[in-house]
């Protein structure tokens, strides 16, 4: 079964406009567009706001700091973008997946990083990844843990409202679920998949590469 096409709008969770999100939509864009017409080097037109901040008290540095974010001044990946120092403006999300049996050892794994929008719909990639990987190594019963309890919620309750960025990755886990009778979906608590997040830190911070297992 294929999901068909539709119009969405993707400023609220739904995918439905409402007055109230066009309303903050204009009023942010309004305000970003304003800071570009300014004659300074601030970003800031308010001349309290940086009174205000430069009084706070706390470390010369925590202000520095916030002068620094406020004037776009940090290597984000999206001013990288802006100053063409990156090609594409969205921060690259890693994730580790590995596969226990029973008695909780070690029997494989995979990791990988890819752009993605939201640490939610990289859950969702790595749910779906997962139950690929599962398969793929012929796995007959198989539990798959997630930290993310939404992810969880939306695959145990089919009925429940799925947010619109995630409708096809849900979908397609759906589908697997149903091919896979003797998967199941399981909600684990981060500090219970210490050696999964492990991973996921040791990629970005590239202690780990490919063909670690």
């Amino acid at each position: 079964m294929l999901i068909e096409n539709q119009l969405i709008w993707h400023h609220t969770k739904t995918g439905n406009p409402t007055v109230r999100a066009i309303y903050h939509y204009l009023k942010r864009n309004q305000s970003v567009l304003s800071t570009y017409e300014l004659p300074s080097s601030s970003r800031v037109s308010d001349p309290s706001f940086w009174k205000r901040l430069w009084g706070l008290k706390v470390s010369p540095k925590i202000r520095n700091f916030l002068w620094r974010v406020c004037n776009y001044f940090l290597a984000t990946r999206l001013n990288l973008f802006r100053r063409k120092c990156s090609s594409f403006p969205i921060c690259s999300l890693c994730y580790g997946i590995i596969a226990r049996n029973s008695q909780g050892s070690l029997l494989d794994g995979c990791l990988t990083v890819f752009i993605c929008s939201s640490p939610l719909f990289a859950e969702g990639i790595a749910m779906r990844v997962a139950f690929l990987f599962a398969i793929s190594r012929g796995f007959q019963q198989c539990w798959i843990e997630s930290d993310s309890k939404q992810i969880c919620q939306l695959l145990l309750n089919p009925t429940s409202p799925t947010p619109w960025v995630l409708q096809a990755i849900i979908h397609d886990i759906s589908v697997l679920l149903s091919a896979n009778q003797n998967f199941k979906v399981i909600h684990n608590n981060r500090a219970n998949n210490r050696c999964a997040d492990w991973i996921a830190v040791s990629i970005r911070k590239g202690y780990l590469v490919s063909g670690w297992i």
